[in-house]
């Protein structure tokens, strides 16, 4: 079967906001995991058979229809009812995680060679039957598959993604674990949420009453739009062996809904029971529908939420504290588990808190003797066993304080200059015993110092050629030991940078865009070599990030992360590994909050 997809070249309204979010980029299949049976009982014995959980986003709607048929009862029996699903039914989850399926070949994207039906079981990860993936076309390496969840009519409300492989079990036929997961390369469930799986006694499946959901083609409409069917009791139940269920039921659907999902509310949670697999007759029973379940499913999936996982953002955690509105902390990772973040308090004393080794924090405790600083800090560290804080003090001054493992705390050392009172610096270490120190002076040139290597002395301040027009203060990064790179908000709002090399020098100003506050701060981080991530908070609070492509050919260009708090100053950043940052901030209540990126 021949569909043609309709969406290729529209902008699509997103769910809870009045913004439009593009469609995805066609991309092809990647990799394919066949389960050998062989290996099944093993691999039975590593995963769990509790169920999987659901997750419904804050701003989607439950619908109600599935508590009031979560009981069996000769009524609801009766009513068993299919036909074309209402519109504003897909505005509400779960029905917002399921969709479409498109399977296509080659790079033709607008054409599906075959299609089928699906459901989102975890933040990119797809649910759908195993003949619905085009097994046949993987030695080939040219195939697609593409899922719209909600698809109604060629509209995508809440987007699409290609999947980059999937992991199942092979069959072109109708089987107890006719079941594939599909690792998505979008995370299409942080906007439609996901269902989770169960796997039930056998007896418990005739305590609840099913709905399932896909897109026939055997109707006028032509699978363009999804079908529900309510009131679905299990008529008969086949084991398939090894923990794969074959579970039957009266079903309208036919081609095009195999992959939608049979599911219902079950111990206080809806949860999916099975995909559908295909129609099935016997000499004892009339033509029924089989729907693939069992402890095989729950295990697929387990098994894509326990591997598939990839950075995502985490939501805002309160880190404690009672800061002014405004101040900015400054964060430091010494080693892959820890981070050291300070903050400046009310009366000036400057307190500190550490994230430990299994991820707790140690809450706030005061460093001894704060000085007398007019400004915020910047901190560094050029070895496991060794960091560093800077900051002008009310004498405009540069001033720093240093802590070791063997000696503790040191006291302050004048490092002299003449700053404005309330400036801030910006430290990087790009090799071990080297500290680059900058700061803005009164006319906004750009003064640097730097530690010499054998810790004997510092250069003593020198201004760096064409300071440009920046508004505020800068942030300072290293990708290499040979390399360092600024960034600063100009007069003109826009994001400005500029570099050095030991090969080349100085570079000229680079414009990065954007559109940001006079005077905010930017912050930058390095997870990797040649990677940089920058972050900027807008007029509107909202936080923006423009990261460095590996290859330095280009910037990605400003976009929005998710969830931007309420902060009232800047931000810092900082980076315990290559698959990790985070975010650091004074909120409008006054406590330090905290946000990050990581594989979950």
């Amino acid at each position: 079967m021949t569909s043609d997809i309709q969406l290729n070249a529209i902008n699509v309204p997103r769910k809870g906001d009045g913004n439009t979010l593009p469609l995805s980029k066609p991309q092809p299949g990647r990799s394919v995991e066949l389960i050998d049976p062989k290996d099944l009982p093993n691999l039975l014995s590593k995963l769990k058979a509790d169920p999987v959980s659901s997750f419904r986003p804050p701003t989607l709607p439950a619908e109600t229809a599935l508590a009031q048929l979560s009981k069996p009862s000769a009524d609801a029996v009766a009513a068993s009812n299919s036909g074309l699903a209402p519109r504003n039914l897909f505005d509400t989850w779960p029905y917002s995680t399921m969709g479409k399926v498109f399977v296509g070949r080659t790079n033709d994207y607008k054409n599906a060679k075959f299609v089928g039906s699906g459901v989102l079981v975890g933040r990119h990860t797809l649910l759908t039957a195993s003949h619905v993936v085009p097994w046949e076309w993987v030695a080939s390496g040219d195939w697609w598959v593409r899922f719209v969840p909600a698809y109604f009519n060629g509209v995508a409300p809440y987007g699409d993604s290609y999947v980059s492989g999937w992991y199942g079990f092979k069959t072109d036929s109708v089987e107890g674990d006719d079941y594939v997961v599909c690792d998505l390369y979008e995370s299409l469930g942080d906007r439609c949420g996901w269902l989770g799986v169960i796997s039930l006694r056998e007896s418990r499946y005739d305590d609840y009453i099913y709905t399932s959901v896909g897109y026939p083609a055997e109707v006028p409409e032509r699978g363009q739009v999804p079908y529900v069917e309510y009131g679905l009791t299990i008529q008969d139940i086949d084991d398939e062996g090894e923990n794969a269920k074959e579970l039957e039921t009266r079903l309208f659907g036919g081609k095009g809904w195999s992959g939608g999902p049979l599911f219902s509310d079950i111990d206080g949670g809806t949860l999916i029971v099975g995909v559908r697999s295909g129609r099935e007759t016997d000499f004892l029973t009339k033509r029924r529908v089989v729907h693939a379940g069992g402890r095989k499913l729950v295990d697929i999936v387990r098994y894509a939420h326990e591997n598939w996982k990839r950075p995502e953002w985490s939501g805002w955690q309160a880190l404690g504290g009672s800061f002014p509105a405004g101040v900015n902390p400054a964060a430091v990772s010494r080693n892959s588990s820890s981070i050291e973040l300070f903050c400046r308090s009310h009366d000036n004393a400057i307190w500190q808190t550490f994230r430990q080794s299994d991820g707790n924090w140690s809450g706030w405790f005061q460093i001894p003797d704060p000085g007398v600083l007019s400004g915020d800090l910047a901190v560094v560290s050029m070895s496991p066993d060794h960091l560093q804080l800077f900051g002008v003090g009310t004498d405009s001054q540069m001033w720093s304080k240093w802590w070791t493992d063997a000696g503790g705390w040191s006291g302050w050392q004048a490092l002299g200059g003449s700053f404005p009172t309330g400036v801030n610096p910006a430290a990087v270490c790009r090799k071990p015993g080297l500290i680059e120190l900058f700061c803005r002076s009164h006319d906004n040139a750009i003064w640097q110092n730097f530690r010499h290597p054998d810790g004997s002395r510092w250069s003593g301040w020198f201004q760096i050629p064409d300071p440009g027009v920046l508004s505020g203060d800068l942030a300072v990064v290293s990708m290499s030991p040979d390399h360092l790179q600024l960034f600063g908000v100009g007069t003109d709002s826009q994001m400005w940078s500029k570099w050095w090399t030991d090969a080349s020098g100085w570079s000229g100003w680079q414009a990065l865009g954007g559109s940001f506050p006079v005077g905010v701060n930017p912050a930058a981080v390095c997870r990797g070599p040649g990677s940089i991530e920058l972050f900027c908070r807008s007029h509107d609070n909202a936080i923006w990030q423009n990261f460095r492509q590996p290859d330095g050919s280009s910037w990605s260009g400003w976009f929005q992360i998710p969830d931007p708090g309420v902060l009232s100053g800047d931000l810092a950043v900082v980076s315990m590994s290559p698959d990790n940052l985070q975010l650091f901030g004074t909120g409008t209540d006054s406590q330090m909050w905290s946000k990050w990126w990581a594989p979950m």
